[in-house]
């Protein structure tokens, strides 16, 4: 028997029993579609924490406080934070005037806090931020005017507001001239920063930017939570980061309790925990296509003991071990290949379901895991087919003629 024909007889037996066939190729279906769908939110989430990344500027260096450091054998719970001294606005005034690589620089507070306007309330993030953070962070206002200098220099309670705010707090009002309370404290708007939208399935509208000294005083504090700086060149970014520790180190009286980081490590950074996962919720849905696995199996057993007259036949007319072996094996692999095609359209779909329902989630599916989907499902079938193919091969054709 010739490969082609194999195949025929393969999908004749497939179709000859459609209930039963559908309900063993459902559980690799099922497993396949999870992997697509769970993989693809991965996926779409790595790739939307990048772009969010890279929209910040590649020549971006962010200093915060801490450190972690490794302690003893270097295991997971000899990992600790470094006690830090904090980060102060007078450590971005030094570092803009000793660091030749640096460009520019800003700071930032950000806190969760409520804002009210009459009867109306919110919550969301406030940000306190240092002069430039508009240049530094590419956020306009696409009207009125962001933080500027003199009012973080004099600590004025003026703020910038997202456009969720402004829809939900000012409802069919500019906004502009307008005041809201912050934690008790009044404060005035004076511009409207231009619409970002969702990230990560969070609403980037929905925050207040105010000056950094304003929040300080808000929040009763004298410390920033992050220092950003830009380097004057990309490829002085290693020379910029060299710069700022080696002057915060000479502040913290030789001490390296911070951290400073560049686009590039964040990136790196992400990507591994994201990987990480990704790997593990896909994992999850290969249990299913493990399932599915064991469900062929069953059934090309339970096939094998029904043909084994069949099989008797076929020997008895010239059928060789390895004809009868892989005719088996076609079978069982066309199955999972079969519910697998079926798992890929459908976990495709959902995906595309998942992203038009809820525009927040992140989805991507990439070429890749669709093949390695594919090709896992193929595995499948083939490793569930072996052993009852091996059974069937091994049937001594007089005892299989005379079954009954």
């Amino acid at each position: 028997m010739n490969l082609l024909e194999s195949f025929r007889v393969a999908l004749e037996a497939v179709l000859a029993n459609k209930g039963r066939s559908f309900l063993t190729m459902l559980g690799v279906t099922v497993g396949v579609g999870a992997v697509i769908l769970l993989v693809s939110f991965g996926e779409g989430l790595r790739s939307d924490v990048g772009a969010e990344l890279r929209g910040l500027g590649s020549d971006l260096i962010i200093l915060h406080a801490g450190k972690q450091e490794t302690r003893g054998g270097g295991g997971p719970g000899q990992r600790r934070m470094k006690p830090s001294k904090p980060i102060r606005l007078a450590d971005l005034r030094i570092l803009r005037e000793h660091c030749p690589a640096v460009a520019d620089g800003t700071a930032e507070i950000s806190r969760g806090s409520e804002a009210k306007r009459g009867s109306r309330s919110r919550d969301l993030q406030v940000q306190g931020v240092a002069a430039n953070y508009d240049r530094v962070l590419d956020v306009h206002a696409q009207m009125g005017s962001f933080i500027r200098a003199e009012h973080v220099d004099s600590g004025q309670r003026v703020a910038v507001i997202g456009t969720t705010v402004r829809k939900e707090l000012f409802p069919g009002e500019t906004a502009l001239g307008g005041t809201l309370r912050i934690g008790g404290a009044r404060f005035r708007v004076i511009g409207i920063i231009e619409q970002k939208g969702s990230s990560m399935g969070n609403d980037q509208d929905n925050r207040i930017f105010i000056p950094v000294t304003a929040a300080q005083q808000l929040f009763a504090t004298d410390d920033v939570d992050l220092l950003y700086l830009t380097a004057t060149a990309e490829d002085e970014i290693a020379a910029a980061k060299n710069q700022v520790t080696r002057i915060m180190k000479a502040r913290h009286r030789g001490e390296e309790d911070f951290t400073v980081v560049d686009q590039a490590d964040i990136l790196k950074m992400v990507n591994k925990v994201l990987g990480i996962a990704t790997a593990a919720v896909g994992g999850i849905g290969g249990i299913s296509l493990f399932v599915g696995g064991i469900g062929i199996m069953n059934i090309m057993l339970v096939s094998v003991t029904e043909r084994i007259r069949e099989i008797g036949v076929r020997k008895a007319i010239g059928a060789r071990e390895a004809d009868i072996l892989r005719q088996f094996l076609i079978e069982a692999t066309m199955l999972s290949v079969m519910g697998g095609g079926i798992g890929i359209g459908l976990g495709w779909v959902g995906s595309t379901i998942l992203k038009a329902v809820w525009k927040q989630l992140p989805t991507h599916i990439s070429l890749l895991a669709v093949l390695i989907a594919f090709a896992f499902s193929a595995a499948v079938g083939i490793f569930s087919g072996a052993y009852p193919a091996y059974r069937a091969s091994k049937l001594d054709p007089i005892v299989a003629l005379r079954h009954e």
